[in-house]
């Protein structure tokens, strides 16, 4: 047999250091990707907190400083001005292993001759790992209850009532109503985006009865033959009037006026007292309602001027409300269509 020449001698010495530096690079890519593969991959980040290199222990303690400790910081709910805290820390919770196994997911998922590719190709775009949070909203909605309790009130008309024979007033107040389901979302929303104000909308109730519908009341007081104006809700000024005859008695009541007249006519009411009195009086001196009149919503009833002026103080017109010219035309500026009129005993 003949001996190998001395080309065949220089292909096998080449394969062979070629196979041995092979072999080594290898082990040595295999040593380096066992040293890395419990390392987060180059260019990941989780909420925009980078960890590359970082060990999976590593990268959770960053995790925990960077992301759980502040969403879980008191939020400040504002509600009509006001501050609330919310405690956030039981009611939001964050996924952290969850996270993590996102982060390491291409580390644990790709075998070693992927990744050696990887290492050695163009590096593929950076990962960013969302948070992964959980909101209780049955808790928030539970504190968002409790908040609108204390806030939350029924709105109240204006009114007015007779007490010992006065008028008593309530004044009006607006309502409030939290929006609670719109609290709930603004809250859950500042929680997710690690913010730390939100807000508690409020609605106002508008009254439907204010103030200036009560605020001017008219009290006849029978006994002492005086009518009392109330004006704004308080006492504003008091009249000596004539109230009618036992036999014509003024109605006692709750009433209210129902017609302002400038210089009425009087119309004959065709009453047995009235049977030899005209049809009509125009106004003039003789016009048995005076310069002014207001009828009431008690049917023939009006408080009016009068020429009868001694009658003023005393029990003498069949049912109506007489006054001196001055203050019928006076307190004719003074009220409107509507104003109630209490007469009492």
């Amino acid at each position: 047999m003949n001996a190998p020449s001395l080309g065949r001698r220089t292909i096998a010495i080449v394969v062979a250091t070629v196979l041995f530096l092979a072999s080594g690079t290898l082990a040595w890519a295999a040593a380096a990707d066992y040293q890395e593969f419990d390392l987060a991959p180059s260019g990941t980040t989780v909420a925009g907190r980078d960890i590359s290199g970082l060990t999976r222990e590593q990268a959770r303690q960053l995790i925990q400083t960077a992301i759980v400790a502040p969403v879980q910081q008191p939020v400040t709910v504002y509600c009509m001005g006001q501050p609330y805290t919310f405690s956030a820390g039981d009611v939001v919770s964050v996924n952290v292993d969850e996270m993590l196994d996102r982060a390491f997911a291409s580390r644990v998922q790709s075998t070693i001759d992927e990744r050696l590719m990887d290492e050695v190709s163009t590096p593929s775009a950076p990962a960013d790992i969302a948070p992964v949070y959980t909101v209780d909203n049955a808790r928030v909605a539970a504190w968002v209850a409790d908040v609108a309790r204390r806030v939350d009130r029924a709105y109240a008309d204006a009114s007015v009532a007779l007490v010992g024979g006065r008028p008593q007033f309530t004044r009006a107040s607006v309502g409030y109503r939290t929006d609670q389901a719109a609290a709930i979302q603004s809250i859950s929303s500042a929680l997710l985006n690690s913010q730390r104000t939100a807000n508690l909308p409020v609605a106002v109730q508008q009254p439907r009865v204010t103030d200036d519908k009560v605020a001017t009341v008219i009290v006849v007081d029978k006994s002492e033959r005086r009518l009392y104006l109330y004006k704004d809700m308080r006492p504003d000024r008091t009249f000596r009037v004539a109230v009618g005859q036992p036999k014509y008695p003024t109605p006692l009541g709750a009433h209210k006026i129902v017609q302002k007249r400038y210089r009425p006519t009087w119309t004959n009411p065709g009453s047995a007292w009235a049977k030899s009195m005209p049809k009509f009086i125009k106004p003039g001196p003789n016009n048995p309602l005076g310069t002014r009149a207001l009828n009431l919503s008690a049917s023939g009833i009006r408080i009016h001027g009068t020429n009868n002026i001694r009658s003023i103080g005393t029990a003498a017109s069949h049912g109506c409300i007489r006054m001196v010219r001055k203050d019928i035309e006076w307190l004719y500026d003074q009220v409107s269509v509507g104003t109630p009129v209490y007469v009492v005993p």
